[in-house]
């Protein structure tokens, strides 16, 4: 796994890490080690700064009116809406691998070793937070998967994109060693080789190999969220609007938590109080101050007075948060109950689905972009375990994706019923099994045993065949007019 320095999420600005001349590559192989070297430090701040926010750990700017400087960080307020923006998306986007029709590329093996089912997830996870996210493909050392597949987050990796052909024509990814607070460690992808190059013990970068593999493509597979015709690079979740609610909601919390500390007890007040008279030891109060106005000379009747103030009352913020828990739900299409606003009523099904509606077509659509990269996973990973691809591999093979709808399991089985009693599906289908959510090993499992029945009623088919023969007068009859037949054989031996 490619790794970054482990710097505070706060911190946003970009860490240089111009490297020197490397020794063993070209002219050319150094020019674009260069400019995707400083590729990857030009989006580091921004990237950095997404991370913060999907953590919660953001730098929120206060007006400074209401709230003292030195509380703001005193308080410490956080607000995790970034990070559920990103996270009730990618709940909804499961990798189930590759449907190969009537085929057997072996790609259920490659899903299977390579643990993709939770892989996928991180990668679906870097795209949505930075708006890209990267799937490498190479040849597994011993003991490890072949072909092996791994990936890795834009603060690590870039590369250079070609929209003609739709894939990467070169990449480059680095390594951090947290020890030594250097880099020492990068890898070049180019279409017909793999180039090493790590920092020697004398401090020098030079080549330490070159894998030349001959793919005519970069091994290398970008996963680009929502992008457009003016922006391929994609952007994330955390869109500006957002990141402003966000902070938003900062302000009104720390603004509730200040007026709880200074307003929310209630304030006492003394009227017509001779100070003078007294050590003041008697009117120390537990929270807060007593505010006094001495005794007026011009009404020496003026009796003491001892009252309160009424305390303020938090309703003000909390309604404050739930309009902007209103604004930040559509702008993300989500229901407000998933920010914590919960409904005494119980929703209905139909409800639930129409609060969903938008969500759920949002995460369709994802599987459709992530869909693209990951049919070219596939298409790489058949290159470097089997050097070549077959030509109905495109026809033949699709992304597999659950179900992003809230379906429960008793409605699922009634919608399949009725789909097999139509006759739409055979009822031994694997897109039976799909819609029910069954996993692939169980799956397995379910056609074993159907096998192991049929195995067994045609055994037991065959044995009540044979008792019934046994009893059937004409067999009686034939078996004893062939048995002297059998003895004169035996007597002539």
């Amino acid at each position: 796994m490619i790794t970054e320095p482990k710097l505070n999420p706060r911190e946003t600005r970009s860490k240089v890490s111009i490297l020197p001349s490397i020794r063993g590559l070209s002219d050319n192989e150094t020019v674009l080690f260069n400019k995707l070297n400083s590729q990857i430090d030009q989006y580091a701040g921004s990237n950095r700064r997404k991370l913060a926010y999907y953590e919660g750990q953001q730098r929120v700017r206060h007006l400074r009116i209401a709230v003292p400087p030195h509380l703001e960080t005193a308080l410490n307020i956080s607000v995790g809406w970034a990070g559920t923006a990103v996270d009730v998306l990618a709940e909804r986007l499961d990798f189930l691998g590759w449907d190969e029709s009537d085929a057997d590329y072996g790609l259920g093996s490659v899903y299977a070793r390579n643990r993709l089912s939770v892989e996928a997830g991180l990668a679906h996870s870097a795209a949505l937070i930075y708006g890209q996210a990267y799937v490498c493909v190479g040849a597994g050392l011993p003991g490890e998967p072949h072909p092996l597949v791994t990936v890795e987050s834009p603060l690590s990796m870039t590369g250079s994109y070609d929209a003609r052909r739709r894939r990467l024509t070169s990449a480059l990814s680095r390594v951090w060693d947290e020890d030594r607070q250097k880099y020492t460690a990068a890898t070049l992808f180019l279409p017909d080789e793999t180039v090493s190059i790590e920092l020697d013990d004398a401090g020098s970068w030079v080549v330490t190999g070159r894998n030349t593999h001959g793919l005519g493509r970069v091994p290398v597979v970008r996963l680009v969220n929502r992008p457009t015709a003016s922006n391929l690079n994609g952007r994330s979740e955390m869109t500006h609007s957002v990141r402003s609610y966000t902070d938003e909601a900062v302000r009104t919390l720390t603004g509730a938590a200040v007026s709880r500390e200074f307003y929310a007890t209630p304030q006492r007040y003394v009227l017509n109080h001779a100070a003078e008279t007294g050590d003041g030891a008697g009117w120390e109060a537990i929270a807060g101050r007593v505010w006094s106005l001495p005794h007026d000379d011009e009404e020496p009747d003026a009796k003491p007075e001892v009252g309160q103030f009424d305390a303020a009352s938090p309703t003000p913020f909390l309604d404050q948060i739930r309009g902007l828990a209103e604004g930040f739900a559509g702008e993300c299409g989500i229901p407000l109950s998933y920010l914590g606003f919960a409904n005494d009523q119980a929703a209905s099904a139909d409800a639930i689905r129409a609060l969903e509606a938008r969500l759920v077509k949002r995460a369709e659509q994802r599987h459709n972009e992530f869909g693209h990269g990951w049919k070219e996973v596939a298409h790489l990973c058949l290159l470097v375990r089997d050097g070549a691809v077959p030509a109905a591999f495109h026809e033949d093979v699709s992304p597999k994706w659950r179900d992003a709808n809230t379906i429960s399991r008793a409605a699922a089985a009634d919608e399949i019923v009725k789909l097999v009693q139509a006759g739409v599906l055979p009822p031994d289908s694997t897109v039976v099994y799909d819609r029910l959510g069954l996993p692939a090993t169980a799956q397995r499992q379910i056609e074993a045993d159907k096998r192991k029945a049929r195995t067994t009623g045609v055994l037991a088919g065959l044995k009540d065949a044979a008792r019934q023969a046994r009893t059937d007068p004409q067999v009686a009859a034939l078996a004893a007019r062939r048995a002297p037949a059998d003895e004169s054989s035996e007597a002539d031996r």
